[in-house]
């Protein structure tokens, strides 16, 4: 998987991108339901069928890469997010 690739894309639409997972977390948890995290990435272009090619096998390990071990169903945008801004 080409993480560095996700995290120049995403950081060319830093500017949309957090008003958008935003949003979807009015009270600043910093975690998203999983389909609202797709579909931000969505907004933005990242996908298997948008402007930014993702193959869906490589976003599925991406998600595993940031689900919440505490909740399952919830994927901490915010550590994604702090990750692209660090470079980690």
């Amino acid at each position: 998987m080409d993480k560095d690739r996700m995290y120049n894309f995403v950081k060319l639409y830093m500017m949309t991108y957090p008003r958008q997972m935003k949003a979807f977390d009015p009270y600043g948890k910093g975690h998203v339901t999983v389909l609202q995290f797709r579909r931000c990435l969505d907004m933005i272009g990242v996908s298997s069928l948008r402007l930014m090619y993702y193959p869906e096998a490589e976003l599925s390990v991406l998600l595993l890469m940031y689900t919440d071990k505490e909740s399952p169903e919830r994927i901490k945008w915010k550590q994604f997010e702090d990750e692209i801004n660090t470079g980690t």
